[in-house]
């Protein structure tokens, strides 16, 4: 009869690591999802304010409101020509387990166009052109 109890343990030893590294992928994924919908659900909520209320230069109020919400504006671009408010920023969001593989941060991206139509407020998400 084999002994069985060796076995067990390197299984065990190799199993391990790979369900930890696997749970700490589904974290930092997980964790990015919660951080990209905060943000864009905040940037729709900025693009409504901005165009329901009478603001004499609608861009610098996005901005201004990103800043007092405590978001990055690095690499926002917003223009309005008159009906359309358009948003774009790119954003990080560090990476807690990703010094495992080498990834520091991970980056998405927000492009919103937005308009008032019949005292509605249109939202469209944009495809990020490459």
């Amino acid at each position: 009869m084999k002994n069985k109890r060796g076995q067990a343990g390197a299984i065990f030893i190799i199993i391990i690591p790979i369900v930890f590294i696997a749970l700490a992928f589904i974290y930092d994924n997980v964790m990015i999802i919660i951080a990209n919908n905060k943000y864009n659900l905040a940037s729709k909520e900025i693009a409504k304010e901005v165009l329901t209320n009478s603001y004499n230069d609608k861009a610098a109020e996005v901005k201004n409101l990103y800043e007092k919400n405590n978001y990055e504006v690095d690499m926002l671009n917003v223009s309005y020509d008159g009906t359309t408010l358009k948003i774009y920023n790119s954003h990080s969001y560090p990476s807690f387990f990703g010094t495992i593989l080498g990834v520091k941060s991970y980056r998405t991206e927000i492009n919103l166009e937005a308009h008032k139509e019949d005292d509605k407020i249109i939202i469209e998400e944009k495809e990020i052109e490459a």
